[in-house]
């Protein structure tokens, strides 16, 4: 706005310098007159419209600097939400099958293992008879092992071996699913003991088919 105003005033004087002689109006004469006056000063006055345009061209540029450049409000970070970890956490971390003794291209000895794990950042300390970690075999149980002691990132294991056949499998149907799972006394929650309170029970359990067994052969 004020660079306009002041390129106005500029534009309007040299009109006024070129216009010519006044056709007579008394007005005009007057106008012209004092115009006159000023005219003699052409010079002048056309460097000062410079110096004006160039000041007010500075000032603009120094208030542009001044302002700050926005692109609409900042979005605001949020912090993620605290978790909660867990004390003590047994869990079944695996369930494998291997090979132990092959009789035959098709038969053989096998042995299914699980694997627990203390996932939390404590001990897990019980009595012995408050927990055990069991394989299932088509929903029955086959073998049981108890356990009483994991330090963080403990394991303890338990492995049942059966003989096997794919031929066998192949022609009776579907080879067993099995199981491991960890399995707690009725009283391990009201024993006043804060050590063997498993704080995530959603992760006890784990299922194959023994289809998996039938492709090591």
């Amino acid at each position: 706005m004020l660079r306009g105003a002041v390129a106005s005033w500029c534009s309007q004087l040299a009109i006024r310098r070129h216009k010519g002689p006044p056709t007579g109006n008394p007005l005009e004469l007057t106008t012209y007159i004092g115009w006159g006056e000023l005219m003699k000063k052409h010079t002048f006055l056309n460097v000062g419209c410079s110096l004006l345009l160039a000041g007010a061209l500075t000032m603009l540029a120094g208030v542009a600097r001044t302002q700050p450049t926005t692109t609409g409000p900042k979005p605001q970070l949020k912090p993620p939400p605290p978790t909660m970890a867990c004390r003590v956490d047994p869990s079944v971390t695996d369930l494998l099958f291997a090979i132990v003794n092959r009789t035959s291209r098709t038969t053989g000895v096998v042995s299914i293992t699980g694997v627990i794990t203390n996932r939390g950042n404590r001990d897990y300390v019980s009595e012995i008879q408050q927990q055990s970690i069991q394989i299932f075999e088509n929903g029955v149980v086959k073998l049981t092992k108890p356990f009483q002691y994991l330090n963080p990132n403990g394991q303890e294991f338990i492995v049942f071996q059966r003989n096997w056949d794919t031929a066998a499998n192949a022609q009776g149907g579907k080879p067993p699913t099995y199981r491991v799972r960890i399995v707690y006394s009725a009283d391990v929650l009201t024993d006043a003991n804060p050590n063997n309170n498993d704080c995530d029970l959603t992760n006890n359990l784990m299922s194959r088919s023994g289809d998996r067994i039938t492709a090591l052969f």
